[in-house]
């Protein structure tokens, strides 16, 4: 069955604690900032909630083209300054002019759309201290505002935003991290089956003490939400406490167990609780590999008279960059995680999720990207009232291809096919995207 948001109190809690727990939020952020004038994050594109990402390869927020002194105290962003500059105030702007043809805007089976899309993705970044190398204490921000204009369909015109604020101050010993993401997107959703408006918040606090040389501990709250104009909202809550083994210079090994609940709208939904146990890796080695990826278990309980009772799943993170040239990039991820559906009441789905992208240089001009991904969406019933069957097997490749005319101007090309095998025909649709970009940093 699918269910729209309710009317009357389920909404109006769910939006209370969702505010009360922004102000929180941004009260603590606050403090934090206050009183160690450091931080750091890295945001991605403006992407989709679930599903395949975004058309083309949207550029990094950052200067790819390197460091120069603009002023005294101030330098553009370069991963390799990050010594002796700790206190100069780093920034960059970036400006990207995009144009594509999308053979499905509202990735329907049937009575498909095409259009013209026409874009304006501006972003900055700035910050003081170790922003790049996030080893020591910085403060960085990004903000990725993104304007679409469609050729046919107007009503379609919207404007998503992405920010992401983080920080870490250290103590010797002692490590504090925080972090605040918000994306404000307006696009095709593969879970919903269509374009829906949606709001993502994710709060990350941390907290690391080295008790030796070689062994730490490590522990974190987190807080996420999804808010949806006619979908169905959720939030959850957890923490988790870790403690680490460096084995080698490059191995380190970690055992932890994360602790959780998560809250739906609406009446068929119950508080779920859950916890898991899981064992994690990183290997550094000498600049050309790095690999982290943990594997566990997760408990999940159902409350309620006609709650299902409880789950076991197995869960793993996974991530590898492998530069075996220069010029040459090679990254693998995947993960598998539970979470609440927007669209059906009383459901869950488990989403597996692998892809591979191979970047590689040529003639030091020309940048080409390769990248496909698989994902697997699993549904299953939360309450005993409903029945679950819907399983999706979402396919995507995307081919890119950018040339630097000069520093600091590029212009590129790309494709992006995404196809979604589902037995809920409904959901069902392929999609295919065509088009051009050229971006600016300075």
């Amino acid at each position: 069955m699918t269910q729209t948001k309710p009317p009357g109190p389920s909404r109006g809690v769910a939006a209370a604690r969702l505010h009360s727990s922004a102000r929180a939020g941004a009260l603590l952020l606050g403090t934090f900032l206050a009183a160690t004038a450091g931080a750091q994050i890295l945001t991605g594109p403006i992407s989709q909630s679930a599903g395949p990402s975004s058309p083309g390869f949207p550029t990094t927020v950052g200067d790819p083209q390197g460091s120069s002194l603009l002023g005294p105290g101030i330098t553009r962003g370069d991963p390799k300054d990050v010594g002796g500059n700790a206190r100069r105030f780093k920034y960059a702007f970036r400006l990207t002019l995009g144009f594509l043809y999308d053979d499905n805007i509202f990735i329907r089976r049937d009575r498909r759309t095409g259009d013209f899309v026409f874009s304006v993705e501006p972003g900055v970044t700035f910050g003081w201290g170790d922003i790049f190398g996030r080893g020591e204490n910085y403060l960085r921000v990004d903000y990725a505002p993104g304007v679409y204009f469609y050729a046919n369909r107007d009503d379609q015109n919207n404007v998503e935003h992405a920010l992401a604020i983080s920080g870490q101050y250290r103590f010797n010993r002692l490590a504090l991290r925080l972090s605040q993401n918000i994306q404000i997107l307006n696009g095709a959703d593969t879970e919903v089956g269509t374009r829906v408006s949606r709001n993502i918040y994710q709060t990350i606090a941390g907290i690391s003490y080295a008790l030796t040389g070689k062994t730490s501990v490590d522990a974190g709250i987190a807080y996420n939400a999804s808010h949806y104009d006619s979908q169905i909202d959720n939030y959850s809550f957890s923490g988790n406490v870790y403690l680490n083994y460096a084995a080698t210079a490059k191995w380190t090994f970690g055992l932890g167990v994360v602790a959780g609940f998560q809250e739906v709208d609406g009446p068929l939904s119950p508080t779920q609780t859950f916890q898991q146990v899981n064992l994690r890796a990183n290997y550094q080695a000498t600049g050309k590999v790095a690999f982290n990826g943990s594997v566990g278990v997760e408990f999940r309980q159902y409350d309620g008279a006609f709650s299902r009772g409880s789950t076991a799943t197995p869960v793993f993170e996974l991530g590898v960059v492998w530069q075996p040239f220069d010029g040459t990039t090679f990254t693998l991820r995947g993960g598998r995680r539970t979470t609440a559906s927007s669209v059906f009441a009383g459901q869950n789905y488990t989403n597996s999720s692998i892809s591979a992208t191979l970047r590689q240089r040529f003639l030091q001009r020309i940048f080409v990207t390769l990248s496909t991904t698989y994902e697997n969406s699993d549904y299953e019933e939360t309450v005993r009232l409903v029945r679950a069957t819907r399983t999706d097997n979402f396919i995507t490749v995307n081919v890119g291809a950018d040339y630097t005319l000069r520093e600091g101007w590029s212009v590129g090309l790309f494709y992006l096919h995404r196809e979604n095998f589902t037995n809920a025909k409904a959901f069902e649709f392929s999609n295919n995207q065509v088009g051009m970009r050229t971006t600016f940093t300075f």
